[in-house]
């Protein structure tokens, strides 16, 4: 009797024990549940004119295939001043060399009938990377109409075809111009070699009524590697930026709402705030439906790191461009976003006069 009374005293502390660790490992998931959460969507301005609701309503087989390419040229080579001599300038003064990222990826989003909501799942189909606006370079893969067409993404006039371009412009700094030419091929080849071997990657993304939740992003890759996932993270951090959220009120032309949230990128805490402006929808969407098919949308946004003393411009940038939105497919992607590094302390009048280097983003859905 006496060792059947002790039995339930024991199994509660077994119990209690097993219970603990899982309870320790619930609370270290905390900001990693937070970064999945949608966030939250405050209307800003509901513009004017015949309210219209943006509402994600997904065809049976939404799919896209999407080709994506961001690029850093300097500020300088853009506007014609102080280093648009020619490719010998820029490439003497600039901290890193030109480089161009290129990506295919295919997009599904998976039912959730069987689970409690949808799935956008990506797969990286080919990655490449090359010097640009240095020297003639084909990259395969390079997506059909790159030449930028909006104001947002106006491209730079080109540098030059290489060193002996034709141009009777020399540089005071020849010898250096050669070693740091040779410097950036060698640095273009490695990550051209790691971009590639971003294929056969996946990335599964939450999917709501809002659209793609942007702090979500599980990636998977076909062997574990740290450099891939690091490099599949720069697409993915891309491929956010043209995955906007929608409010669940209708809203009329002009009008803008902003959400914020947190990533976790290199193992730093990145905060996005992102701001989209309605410039347009279809016609029977105004005429008749008041529920739009397809939408044109502006965009502007910052990006910080949180971590006291980890900051990194490279994470770090404020950024600006164009959605192309297509509410009946959601997996497709279409953007033109340009991003410069954060304004400089010193006030606009310093901005105005250096040189940065600016990211150059493009994404369009091929089929």
């Amino acid at each position: 009797m006496r060792n059947t009374a002790r039995r339930p005293a024991v199994l509660l502390a077994v119990m209690l024990f097993a219970i603990l660790p899982i309870a320790g490992a619930a609370r270290g998931q905390d900001d990693a549940e937070d970064r999945t959460r949608i966030p939250m969507i405050e209307v800003v301005d509901p513009g004017e004119g015949t309210p219209v609701l943006l509402r994600w309503r997904p065809a049976d087989a939404s799919t896209a295939t999407v080709m994506v390419s961001s690029r850093n040229v300097l500020s300088s080579l853009q506007n014609g001043s102080v280093l648009a001599n020619s490719p010998e300038a820029a490439m003497t003064t600039t901290k890193r060399p030109p480089l161009e990222y290129l990506w295919t990826v295919q997009g599904r989003l998976r039912d959730g009938t069987d689970r409690r909501e949808a799935v956008a799942q990506w797969r990286v189909l080919n990655g490449a990377a090359r010097l640009y606006g240095v020297e003639p370079e084909t990259a395969p893969g390079k997506p059909a109409g790159t030449d930028d067409d909006t104001e947002a993404d106006t491209d730079p006039p080109p540098v030059g075809a290489g060193p002996d371009a034709g141009s009777t412009r020399t540089t005071t700094d020849r010898p250096r111009f050669v070693a740091n030419l040779e410097r950036s091929r060698r640095l273009a080849q490695i990550q051209d070699d790691a971009a590639a071997r971003t294929a056969g990657a996946s990335i599964a993304q939450r999917f709501t009524s809002s659209g793609i939740v942007p702090g979500s992003g599980l990636i998977q890759l076909e062997k574990a590697n740290p450099r891939v996932n690091y490099e599949v993270e720069r697409l993915l951090s891309v491929m956010r930026l043209a995955e906007p959220l929608l409010p669940d009120r209708p809203l009329g032309i002009g009008a803008t709402w902003t959400a914020r949230w947190t990533t976790l990128v290199q193992r730093r805490r990145i905060e996005t705030v992102m701001s989209w402006t309605l410039d347009g929808v279809d016609e029977a969407a105004l005429a008749a439906t008041g529920i739009a098919e397809t939408a044109v949308l502006s965009v502007e946004y910052t990006r910080r790191v949180l971590d006291d003393g980890r900051a990194d411009s490279r994470l770090e940038g404020d950024g600006r461009g164009r959605l192309q939105v297509d509410l009946r497919r959601p997996m497709r992607l279409d953007a033109t976003l340009v991003e410069v590094p954060p304004q400089s302390p010193g006030g606009e009048d310093e901005g105005d006069s250096r040189v940065v280097e600016i990211d150059r983003v493009r994404i369009t859905t091929v089929e």
